[in-house]
């Protein structure tokens, strides 16, 4: 019997694939296919360079043994992910509501606030910080 079939993480075992390695893949491809475009100028072999650093560090990161570090990365890669897809929902919510409602930023927690739009000079408290503050409405 092999001594790794008991202890599946067993230091000696490679990291596999994560998410942070379908996004390299997936970027390369991407890559691939905008080097296509190109020809065979300058861009394409920039861009043929680009390709091969990012393709090298994902199967680097299937390969190696050191878990702590790759998750370290997946983590910080899923956080990344997570902050642009907030910024995004934000950005289309304030898009939909820009008849109705206006969006303003706290000056000390900088939260960002959903206000009925109602013209002039209104008083507001964070309802995060309960800091007391005033905006203007156009």
């Amino acid at each position: 019997m092999d001594y790794r079939e008991d202890k599946p993480n067993h230091p000696t075992e490679r990291y596999g694939t994560d998410e942070l390695y379908r996004f390299l893949l997936w970027t390369c491809i991407l890559l691939a296919l905008l080097r296509l475009l190109f020809g065979h100028g300058l861009v394409s072999y920039i861009i043929l360079g680009l390709i091969l650093l990012v393709l090298s560090f994902a199967v680097f990161r299937l390969c190696s043994h050191n878990h702590p570090a790759r998750r370290q990365e997946n983590r910080m890669f899923l956080l990344c992910v997570e902050r642009i897809k907030k910024g995004a929902g934000l950005f289309w919510r304030r898009i939909q509501d820009r008849h109705t409602h206006a969006y303003r930023v706290c000056p000390e927690c900088r939260a960002v606030l959903r206000l009925k739009r109602k013209r002039g000079e209104q008083e507001l408290v964070c309802p995060r910080c309960k800091t007391q503050f005033t905006v203007y409405i156009k």
